[in-house]
This record gives structure tokens, C-alpha cells and sequence, in this order.
């Protein structure tokens, strides 16, 4: 971890250059008042805990063998000025992540990781997210050090996914995290067709399916749900399908039928219609009512 300070320090101002694993660099404002030297130490102690530099010369000092996750103080003093400042060394990351699909669904991915090599590294919890490719990452969460595998719900089916697993120490601006140990993981791809269901709201389904570009003059999907206005023709890349502004708490049927150049084959031809049923919850599933009381 590498600062970029532009702002002029205070006189004996504490500013930090580099943070890593085991070490820590930092530079501090200049004093010019009299004063007889610069001191500069650490704490909690670790190895050599103070510093001397003469007035004119760098205004550089460092600390190393240092405690991976571990909180420090440093304090430079010249003269009657003094500025103290706090910092976490960053944690080291786990040793492995291994990822597998998790039984025969296409929408989740289960993982397990490896505490760090080193156990005299400190850190709280564990930082997990997730990207497809060289996308934006898709989710953060942080789980408990003394977790060691989760679950990656409601993905898309037959799509390759990137995991990162890292360290974490601390919370809010001394939090520092480590560099992730990653894997890759596909989810299942379901048969040619297949629905599964991505999401549901009180007002919205959102689908996927089972590529059929196997299907000999395959063009597209034809997409329906309940009522006709919401039909609709996906092209063969898109397999994702949101119905929105449906009726909270009613029973749908969606289906998905491949298409092919000459108009809707029929199951003899091996293409086919499949048919999913999905309930929208209620708006009020977990409504209390209180009434008054005399």
C-alpha cells in the first residue's frame, strides 16, 4: 500500500509513504524551531522501536519485521513538537481457495480456503467478491475468520466465474486487506432450453435458460409468460429474460421455445417448449397488524 501525499505537513506531521505486510515507511514535516534531533519510534515494541535523524538530513524512517494484520503507533518528536499517527500492517492473504458447482444447480458456486500460511498473521474476517472476466466486481461480503467456505447464489447459468478471497483486519480507515488468493469456478449448464429461475420480487421474475445452439437452424427463443403482452423474441447470444409490473402474489407460467429458420419446430423435430411455474410473493408476506389497546 503506497500513499501519494501532496499537501505541505505540519511541523513533525507523521505522513505515511508505503504499508505492506511486514514493514513501514514514512516521512514527517520539517521543524525549525531549535531542536537537537529528530526521534521517531514505534509501538506496541517490535525489534528496534526507535529511530534518530539529525535536523537537515532525509526526514525518512522505516520500521520492519513488524506483525502482518497488527495495529502500530508511530510518534516522531523534535524538541516540543510531536504528532502521532496509527496504522495496520496488511494481513497476509489465504493459501488456496478451491471452488466447485455445488450439486446439479446452474445458478451456485461453493468454495473452501485455506487459512494463511503463516498463523502469526492477524486479521478478523475474510473480504469475498467475484467478477465475470475482466468486469466490475459483482458482490462484496465480509465473513467471519472463523469461516471457511460459502456459497455463491443466484449466478447465471454456464458462466465461467472469477472468486477472490481475502484477508481483513480492522474496520473503517485502519482497516487494511490482503491481496486475494483467487480461483475460477463454471456454473452447470442446463439442457437446451431448460428454465431457471434467476430472481423473483413482488413484481418482477427474472430468467435464464439452457443454450440450444446445438439445434440445427436455431435462430432465437421465444419468451412467454401468462399474458400475451408480455411475450417477447430473445436473439440466440441473450439467454436473460426479466418480466416486470406482474400482479404481487399471483401463479405464472413462463416457457421458453426455441426457434429455428422455418418458424417453431415441433418435438418430433427434437425442438420443444419448456414450461416453468413461479409464484410472485405477496407484498405483505410478513405484515403485523396492531391494533389499539383500551
Amino acid at each position: 500500500m503506497t500513499f501519494h501525499h501532496t499537501d505541505i505537513a505540519l511541523p513533525a506531521e507523521v505522513i505515511f509513504r508505503e504499508i505492506l505486510t511486514r514493514s513501514v515507511e514514512f516521512t514527517w514535516g520539517e521543524v525549525f524551531i531549535n531542536f537537537i534531533q529528530y526521534v521517531y519510534q514505534i509501538t506496541p515494541l517490535q525489534g528496534e522501536s526507535i529511530g534518530i535523524v539529525q535536523p537537515g538530513n532525509v526526514r525518512i524512517g522505516s520500521f520492519s519485521s513488524l506483525v502482518p494484520g497488527r495495529q502500530y503507533n508511530v510518534t516522531v518528536t523534535a524538541g516540543t513538537q510531536s504528532d502521532t499517527k496509527s496504522f495496520r500492517t496488511i494481513p497476509l492473504a489465504p493459501s488456496d481457495v478451491f471452488a466447485t458447482a455445488l450439486g446439479a444447480t446452474p445458478t451456485t458456486v461453493r468454495f473452501s480456503w485455506n487459512q494463511p500460511l503463516d498463523p502469526t498473521s492477524e486479521f478478523d474476517s475474510y473480504r469475498i467478491t467475484h467478477n465475470i472476466g475482466d468486469g466490475p466486481i459483482l458482490g462484496e461480503v465480509f465473513v467471519s475468520r472463523l469461516v471457511d467456505q460459502y456459497v455463491l447464489e443466484d449466478l447465471f447459468p454456464a458462466t465461467e466465474y472469477n472468486i477472490y478471497v481475502a484477508t481483513s483486519s480492522g474496520t473503517g480507515l485502519l482497516r487494511t486487506i490482503s491481496e486475494p488468493a483467487t480461483a475460477v469456478a463454471s456454473t452447470f449448464t442446463p439442457e437446451a432450453g431448460v428454465i431457471v429461475v434467476l430472481s423473483v420480487t413482488t413484481d418482477t421474475i427474472t430468467i435464464s435458460w439452457g443454450a440450444a445452439d446445438a439445434v440445427a437452424g436455431f435462430t432465437s427463443y421465444a419468451v412467454a409468460i401468462d399474458s400475451p403482452s408480455a411475450n417477447r423474441v430473445i436473439d440466440a447470444v441473450q439467454r436473460r429474460a426479466t418480466f416486470s409490473n406482474l400482479t404481487p402474489g399471483a401463479l405464472f407460467n413462463i416457457s421458453v421455445t426455441v426457434l429455428t429458420d422455418t418458424g417453431i419446430q415441433t418435438p418430433q423435430k427434437n425442438i420443444f417448449t419448456n414450461v416453468a411455474q413461479t409464484k410472485i410473493p405477496d407484498k405483505c408476506t410478513f405484515c403485523i397488524t396492531v391494533g389499539m389497546m383500551s
